[in-house]
């Protein structure tokens, strides 16, 4: 029974949030889309530099696109059904982690977009070093063919890895995000506009906090310890990559990993008992 709400509930978010979900995918397609078939029909250089920033913008965008959409459906629950979604018969974190589980599809699914077209923009780079000769430098003269096999190799690695930073980054800030808006909702009552004041401490304390332990040996050890790398699928042959760099990178830690992770946690529970005990319409 728990788990047929929590579906139903799930689908009422995936509707709420459709439109822009839609919207955000045709930017990307067809503006992204529109930009690759230009580049590659002998456009002028000039739309080299603005395919660039809309990539860059597309990529970046994704990072703090979670948290948007977990605004936005608590926000229109607030707006529209709060009265009933307020009496479901469910835990509240399991409420909240579904709005939230549908923010991280919505964004999966625009990041595999943008992952492709970040794809064909260097597959262009490579395969017309000419257009692209202020971006694309090439010190160690690889021929296109020892490029495009680079960039075979090593790209699907960095966008699963981009996938799995925007997804953490994003549920981090979510949480924080539902933190900050059932402390106003539960407190709005008693203690007005100052609730918006409650909000800010609610950020800043953690903020200071989290300052405060990473001056604290120990503290950073932990944060350092176990460091994960990511294998770039490269192979050891000279021919095929000249360049002395590894053949891995460090992209983050055991320790800081768990620690995150635990706050999220105990931020998302914490949104759960406002939102179970203190909440009121």
């Amino acid at each position: 029974m728990g788990l047929k709400i929590w579906t139903r509930l799930l689908l009422k978010d995936v509707v709420a949030l459709r439109t822009s979900w839609l919207i955000f995918l045709a930017v990307i397609v067809l503006g992204g889309g529109g930009l690759l078939i230009g580049l590659a029909s002998g456009a002028a250089a000039e739309l080299v530099g603005i395919a660039l920033v809309f990539v860059t913008g597309v990529i970046a965008l994704h990072f703090v696109l979670t948290p948007i959409y977990t605004f936005r459906l608590l926000r229109r629950e607030w707006r529209t059904t709060a009265p009933l979604w307020l009496q479901v018969p469910m835990r509240g974190w399991l409420m909240l982690l579904g709005k939230l589980v549908v923010s991280l599809l919505s964004v999966s699914t625009t990041w595999i977009a943008a992952a492709l077209l970040a794809y064909g923009e260097l597959s262009l780079a490579v395969a017309r070093p000419t257009l692209f000769r202020s971006v694309a430098a090439n010190p160690h003269h690889l021929s296109a063919a020892v490029q495009a096999a680079i960039l075979s190799a090593v790209f699907p690695r960095l966008a699963a890895f981009g996938l799995v930073a925007v997804l953490a980054v994003g549920t981090y800030l979510s949480v924080w995000v539902m933190l900050v808006m059932l402390a106003i909702k539960a407190t709005r009552h008693r203690l007005g506009r100052t609730s918006i004041l409650l909000a800010f401490v609610l950020v800043l304390v953690p903020t200071w906090g989290l300052s405060a332990l990473r001056g604290v040996a120990g503290f950073r050890a932990f944060m350092a310890w176990g460091p994960l790398r990511l294998p770039l699928g490269l192979r050891a042959s000279p021919s095929y990559w000249p360049l002395h760099v590894p053949h891995s990178i460090a992209v983050a830690a055991i320790g800081s990993t768990i620690f995150y992770a635990a706050v999220a946690a105990a931020v998302l529970l914490a949104s759960g008992w406002l939102l179970d005990r203190e909440v009121e319409i």
